[in-house]
């Protein structure tokens, strides 16, 4: 699997990744759509394991798991994917660093950059 999609933990995030994950099919890219509200240490066996290209993160609304999450993708072993930061609810002093692009605000803004990643 090529993208990975995980929200940080709002329920109205999932229907996010619903749609994002069909827009991408519409384009022809596979995506796994792994939820919302995972425990890092899963998120990272999640990634290990499937070793994709990229990582879309959603968060539709402000809350402190964003950081943490960010983070524990930075540290997955041996996997060093591009993390797609995407929707509303990213603050707007977050910045990408390396290895990550966004924030991207909207569907197909974010549908767009995980495309030209592919």
């Amino acid at each position: 699997m090529r993208v990975l999609l995980v929200a940080i933990d709002e329920r109205r995030e999932r229907v996010a990744l619903d749609a994002l994950a069909a827009a991408l099919a519409e384009d022809g890219i596979a995506s796994l759509h792994l939820g919302a509200g995972l425990q890092p240490a899963t998120l990272v066996d999640a990634v290990g394991r499937s070793r994709p290209t990229v990582v879309a993160v959603w968060s539709h609304s402000r809350h402190g798991r964003g950081p943490q999450i960010l983070g524990t993708l930075a540290h997955v072993s041996g996997c060093r994917p591009t993390v797609v930061i995407a929707g509303k609810g990213w603050p707007p002093q977050t910045a990408p660093t390396a290895g990550m692009l966004g924030p991207c605000l909207g569907l197909a803004d974010t549908v767009a950059t995980v495309a030209n990643l592919i």
